[in-house]
């Protein structure tokens, strides 16, 4: 008899094993050929064709798992062979839109009357709509009425696939042939309905409720959710393995099938008592349907137990053999629903523990994960039993640069102070510690002047021999010694051992995170694929473990090098680095708010539980020096002019303040544009928001601090209240609508509205009545009530009490994270910062403002040269795209002159060309630089934008309209590419690696000339990435691509984190800016934004390098509050040095009277560097070789006199260091 041939698409993961048994089970009559194909062969040419050849000789399609929309649109162009077509959910609607059986056929008008059939059989409302019937078949099975016809054959076909069992399937199989050939096959009647829900347990299987087992007296009770049909298939040894693995550890394990809110049963789950830590085993959420989940629910059920969620996860598409091949670990695919969805809930300890196995289908364990999961969960259940007095806590701070007046360094969060508050709050909790007096004692603990002078050297906690190093991690020792050669090695060594730099305080210990070792040969790090942490490194956390032997682990600021160690991005493999040096010790991670991204870095690839900190409060810049008396002088001409009178006389003043001051603005023959132009830019250096001081744990945001904050807040709409923007609604009543930055500081219009947002503010700081205000009452009072409660806060926080609860093995509520004046939603601090779902980037917010700023910078570029731009090259982080929803993703979009279209879910996975009649310009070529940490939290979005960069290379339009599309056509000829490939426009460093490397070499001085960063720059950043491309290196199509480029841009991320805050923004602005310049034989014009504001301002690199050393680095109100934290104030004030050398060194942009004014300030300055060095030398030595660097290279031209006196300061400030001063 001829057999029924039958493709299946999908059906992966646990799927795979019923599936397989299944249709080997089948007995029926006629026989059957299966073709079995996975879903990724859908996104290849070869693979579309080898899956269109089988379909167009098949008699029918089962397809499940097609919910990517590539995968979804190449089915449906192929689909058209079988005579049946059944999806099995979840697919995407196109998919399902394929469905028909016999004489029902999805597409078909006639289907609309059976839709509404099965809609009002439902025992719940269900819309009479394709997709939503479709996707509801297999749950509704035999409810589905004999009225719906075919429909209801193509019912009994999904719910057998539905109800997963090899039994089920055979039955699927069998009714599915008996509709092809009914004259050879009996129908074989509905598939035996299988629990969807419920209490499991191997002992005892599927069972309605739940007995307590019996254990030890005072045992932690787990809760461990399941995958349904992994159990009701018989596909559940990795279950069997894990409650095994628990239960070794004396823990009473409680299965629970599902989704904790399924068909009511939901208090079956909530009456289970004292559940220590929740297991979810799912791969989803704990509750919600697949893409709804119920994130809010899960946080409440997860807080009132005060139960830790620990999200492992089951590979769903790739076996395990693929995931421990895999560069990148968990496919991007998986990220968002796996991973990232969880997070959204509190989930942590993303460990694969479970996959299909290549060689039978069934899912198998992942021996090492499983072990270290179940670990884990014990020491966190013995956190919550454990009296405080016998925990042993290890603190871990950071130092970078290393030895160099660093030790203790973090975003914005005054390290030694915090430590101190957290030691007097962890004695008072009755933990045994030995607490110093003060945190400068502290300080004086950890950093010795055991190196020579003041504070020279940090502490040697142990002197580790490597020997005994060796015996404790034989296989990790032996990995590292491949590069860095034998133990110890030769950082933080005798020779003989290994120093454990720190200091123990009874059962705390805090200890100095060692250098990952660029600081010695960083071109050896940067382009050895197989490079490890150095045994200094390794040394010293394989000592934590086997020598302190803590029962937690505690990084402290943000951020260290630990998460950033090589390995899988994520889903990380049981060899990788940084989820192998932390073990299996319940971690915990002080981070600050205003940084998701590298904080989801953290808690992916170091199994670590955020706990967020504040930002340092925010003001306005304010004048000094010769900028407060060339800012008087305009105020006293302004008054001139507005009475009539002649500003002549004043403006030899007023210019020669201004040159003073280094301001040029241009004008020189009209004094009163010249004037509006220097009170323009006084006016900005004022108003500038710049962040003071530092963060100290517990320590809010006083009253008396807040009303720069509070002010900001009035810029931004708050939809989730219905308040529009403050400042417009006052802007649409006091000048016309005009934007009063657009406005000269003394307009009339300007400062009424002004006044009325500081009246609104005043009254809230001071609990005063409301202002009068030109707005309606429900705005005023909505913006009070907003505000005020803002107030609160900001004023408290728990910070250190948050860690104490995580210490006590408690449920650390997550939270976003983000500036709080732009959302409330961030505070309190104190919470387990997490990141958003990629699925729904870029949000509708961001694509408005994305598509007005690509409109400002083109505008801004053809002002510049008469014509568009054929190329910009822009930096893409992770760090502002998580907290502004992807303003940058929409940003390349618009000017390629693409259109994101949401779904109804608001998840983005489509698109349309914006025809060019409708675009009005040409559609400009994009060379996009990713930073690692985006392309980790960010893969579905990469496969968006890659597959929008292709379309456009592909569109039939004249090169002079499709700059892209003219360009790829070239590299194509060029570079032997193929038109796709040459389309590649996503460019990032290779899997598992983060950092363009330039700040490393720049740091170690290890360059000769521009070009030499340039080239680092390129060959850590030639990793093409999108659907097809998981970071192979095409660094000759970078290259090209660049060549093309006039124009670099970066958006600042935040006020509080701006261009010379962090090395990162000269690493990748600078960096692409130096390459381009490279490539192309000319300089770019380079542009950054203030994309944090609510109306951002696009300047070039050098207006805004002035303005930052005008508001920050040479600003006394800024580097006072700095030096007022002391030994950390000196090595932040450096820091920033620093990286305004790196910009300099990358692109010369730097204006060399900010380094002469740097020097003047710090340096020559006799009282301000005295204080300095007492408090922190070697950092002030780091200053002053930093400048005399930049003049040896030529970055800078000293006069004589201040070159001779800077190379005095630094013979003297190096005695200094060595204690001979």
């Amino acid at each position: 008899m001829t057999p029924t041939t039958i493709v299946t698409i999908g059906f992966e993961g646990h799927s795979a094993l019923p599936l397989h048994d299944g249709f080997a089970r089948y007995a029926g009559a006629v026989p059957v050929d299966r073709r079995a194909f996975t879903r990724d062969l859908l996104t290849t040419d070869e693979g579309r064709a080898e899956i269109a050849a089988a379909l167009s000789g098949a008699d029918a399609l089962l397809v499940s798992g097609v919910h990517d929309p590539v995968e979804a649109s190449a089915l449906c162009e192929i689909a058209a062979g079988p005579k049946a077509v059944v999806p099995v959910m979840p697919n995407t609607a196109d998919v399902l839109g394929l469905a028909r059986l016999g004489d029902f056929d999805a597409g078909s008008p006639r289907a609309e009357a059976a839709y509404r059939l099965v809609a009002a059989a439902a025992p719940d409302p269900l819309p009479p709509h394709a997709a939503t019937v479709l996707g509801a078949l297999g749950r509704l099975g035999p409810l589905v009425p004999e009225e719906a016809g075919d429909l209801r054959r193509l019912a009994q076909i999904v719910s057998s696939f539905h109800q997963l069992t090899a039994e089920n399937v055979a039955v699927g199989v069998a009714a599915l042939v008996h509709v092809l050939r009914p004259d050879a096959q009996d129908d074989p009647g509905w598939p035996e309905p299988v629990r969807q829900h419920g209490f499991w347990h191997p002992d005892t299987g599927v069972v309605e409720t739940w007995t307590p087992a019996t254990t030890k007296p005072g045992a932690g009770r787990v809760l461990l959710t399941c995958y349904p049909t992994q159990v009701t298939s018989g596909n559940d040894a990795h279950l069997r393995a894990l409650v095994a693995a628990l239960e070794q550890h004396g823990l009473d394990v409680v299965g629970w099938l599902g989704t904790l809110d399924q068909d009511g049963d939901l208090q079956a789950v909530t009456r289970v008592p004292d559940i220590d830590v929740c297991v979810n085993a799912t791969g989803f959420t704990l509750s919600g349907a697949h893409g709804q989940p119920n994130v809010a629910f899960d946080v409440r059920f997860l807080a009132e137990r005060d139960t830790p969620h620990f999200a492992v996860v089951p590979l769903f598409h790739q076996s395990v053999q693929q995931w421990r091949e895999s560069p990148v670990g968990l496919a991007p695919r998986s990220v968002a629903m796996q991973i990232a969805i969880p997070e959204l809930e509190g989930g942590v300890l993303s460990l694969v523990h479970a996959g299909r196995d290549e060689d039978g289908d069934a899912l198998t364990g992942v021996k090492e994960h499983i072990r270290r999961i179940a670990e884990t969960v014990a020491r966190t259940v013995a956190l919550s039993r454990m009296p405080a007095a016998d925990k042993r806590v290890a603190f871990v701070v950071f130092s970078y640069p290393p030895d160099r007046g660093s030790v203790g360094s973090a975003a914005h969060l005054d390290v030694w102070a915090s430590l101190h508050r957290t030691l007097l709050r962890l004695r008072d909790s009755g933990y045994t510690v030995d607490v110093p007096d003060t945190p400068e004692d502290l300080l004086g603990l950890a950093v010795t002047s055991d190196g020579g002078g003041v504070r020279s050297a940090t502490a040697i906690a142990d002197h580790y021999p490597a020997a005994r190093y060796h015996r404790a991690a034989r296989e990790e020792v032996e990995r590292v010694s491949r590069f860095w050669g034998p133990p110890p090695g030769e950082l933080d060594t005798d020779g003989v051992s290994i120093g454990i730099r720190g200091v123990r305080l009874g059962n705390v210990f805090i200890g100095v995170q060692p250098s990952h070792g660029y600081e010695g040969d960083p071109m050896a790090l940067l382009f050895t694929p197989d490079a490890s942490p150095s045994h200094s490194f390794t040394a010293f956390y394989t000592w934590l473990h086997h020598e302190f032997d803590p029962h937690a682990l505690v990084h402290v600021g943000t951020h260290g090098a630990l998460e950033f160690m090589p390995g899988a991005q994520a889903g990380l493999k049981p060899e990788d680095w940084p989820s192998l040096l932390v073990g299996t010790v319940p971690h915990f991670y002080l981070y600050c708010i205003n940084n998701p991204s590298e904080g989801t870095i953290a808690k992916r690839r170091s199994n670590a539980t955020l706990v967020s900190y504040l930002t340092p409060p925010l003001d306005n810049a304010g004048l000094y020096g010769v900028l407060s008396d060339l800012g008087d002088e305009i105020r006293d001409a302004r008054a001139i002019t507005a009475s009539g009178g002649d500003i002549t006389p004043r403006m030899d003043a007023i210019d020669a303040l201004a040159a003073e001051a280094e301001l040029r603005v241009g004008h020189p023959h009209d004094p009163h544009a010249r004037l509006a132009a220097l009170q323009s830019a006084v006016d900005e250096i004022e108003q500038t928001l710049i962040p003071l001081g530092m963060h100290v744990v517990d320590r809010g945001i006083s009253a008396s601090e807040a009303g720069a904050t509070l002010r900001a807040c009035a810029d931004y709409p708050r939809p989730e209240r219905r308040l529009p923007a403050l400042t417009e609604a006052l802007e649409t009543a006091l000048t016309e609508g005009a934007a009063i930055t657009d406005l000269p500081p003394d307009d009339p219009g300007r400062l009424a509205v002004e006044a009325a947002l500081d009246a609104v503010v005043g009254a809230v700081l001071d609990d005063g009545p409301a202002p009068e205000l030109p707005v309606p009452p429900s705005v005023r009072d909505g913006w009070i009530g907003f505000l005020t409660e803002m107030r609160d806060l900001l004023q408290d926080n728990d910070e250190v009490g948050a860690l104490l609860h995580a210490l006590d093995g408690g449920f650390v509520r997550p939270g976003p994270g983000g500036e709080p004046s732009r959302r409330m939603e961030t505070l309190p601090t104190g919470r387990n910062l997490h990141a958003l779902d990629p699925q729904r980037v870029p949000t509708p917010t961001a694509m408005l403002r994305g598509a007005a700023m690509a409109e400002k910078l083109l505008e801004e570029a053809r002002a510049r040269t008469g014509a568009y731009p054929e190329t910009v090259a822009i930096v893409v982080w992770g760090i502002d795209n998580v907290k502004n929803g992807g303003e940058t993703v929409a940003q390349i979009l618009a000017l390629l002159g693409v259109e994101p279209l949401p779904d109804a879910a608001g998840r983005v996975e489509r698109f349309r060309l914006i025809p060019l009649a409708e675009l009005g310009r040409p559609r400009i070529d994009v060379v996009a630089t990713l930073s690692g940490i985006f392309r980790d939290i960010f893969p579905t979005t990469i496969t968006l934008l890659d597959r929008a960069f292709r379309a456009v290379a592909a569109a039939d339009e004249p090169d002079e309209w499709n700059h892209l599309r003219a360009h790829a056509r070239a590299q194509s000829a060029r570079l032997g590419l193929s038109l796709d490939q040459a389309a590649t426009r996503l460019w990032s460093t290779p899997p598992g690696q983060y950092g363009t490397g330039v700040n490393h070499v720049v740091d170690a001085s290890a360059w000769d000339e521009r070009g030499d960063l340039a080239e680092v720059y390129l060959r850590r950043m030639g990793h093409a990435w999108g659907a097809d491309a998981l970071g192979e290196r095409r660094e000759d199509l970078l290259r090209a691509s660049l060549a093309t480029a006039s124009v670099t841009f970066h958006s600042i991320d935040s006020a509080e984190n701006s261009i010379g805050d962090v090395d990162h923004y000269y690493e990748y602005l600078g960096g692409l800016t130096a390459a381009v310049a490279h490539t192309a034989g000319r300089e770019p014009d380079v542009l950054v934004a203030d994309g944090y504001q609510a109306r951002p301002k696009l300047r070039t690199l050098t207006e805004t390098m002035n303005l930052e050393a005008r508001t920050r680095l040479l600003n006394p109100r800024w580097y006072e509050a700095q030096l007022a934290h002391g030994y950390q104030g000196v090595h932040a004030v450096t820091v920033r040095l620093e990286n305004t050398f790196g910009m300099q060194a990358t692109t010369g942009a730097v204006e060399e009277w900010v380094f002469t004014a740097a020097a003047h300030t710090y340096l020559f300055d006799d009282d301000l560097r005295t204080r300095m060095q007492e408090s922190n030398p070697l950092a002030v030595l780091r200053f002053a070789n930093r400048l005399a660097e930049a003049r040896d290279r030529g970055l800078w031209t000293p006069s004589t006199d201040d070159s001779q006196h800077l190379d005095e300061l630094v013979e003297h400030l190096d005695a200094v260091a060595e204690g001979v001063a």
